[in-house]
């Protein structure tokens, strides 16, 4: 299985040059790869899904959530999941039915619903209707 890896490379050089773009050029020129001083971390790679869900809560605040999942949830699932992710713009939660972004508030009050995206692919089984 592959993983992914951040690379930062950490290396000052001084050269003498008539400018910038010589300077530049120079370095090129004479960089040794194996030599520089690397910095290497692994990142965990971004999980894809198969459905996605993106709704708005509106009390005259609106909430914009994002839920990604491999299977198809009922508008409750989506909600436990979408609901317990802290409520910071691009904050993110993960859990094993899938994974809620936060997308940010717009301010005001009296909640209402509305699905924007997905509601083709939420399951039956809830008692009441949007």
């Amino acid at each position: 299985m592959s993983k992914q890896y951040k690379i930062s490379i950490k290396d000052t050089q001084t050269v003498t040059a008539s400018n910038e773009d010589e300077a530049i050029q120079m370095v090129q020129e004479t960089l040794n790869l194996a030599n520089l001083n690397y910095n290497v971390e692994e990142v965990e790679k971004e999980k894809e899904y198969k459905y996605t869900y993106v709704f708005s809560e509106q009390t005259l605040d609106i909430r914009y959530y994002k839920v990604q999942s491999n299977k198809k949830l009922t508008r409750s699932e989506m909600q436990d999941i979408a609901w317990s992710v802290e409520q910071t713009e691009g904050e993110t939660y993960t859990d094993k039915d899938g994974k809620a972004t936060f997308g940010g508030t717009e301010y005001g009050d009296d909640a209402q619903y509305q699905m924007e995206e997905g509601s083709e692919n939420l399951l039956d089984g809830d008692d009441y209707d949007w």
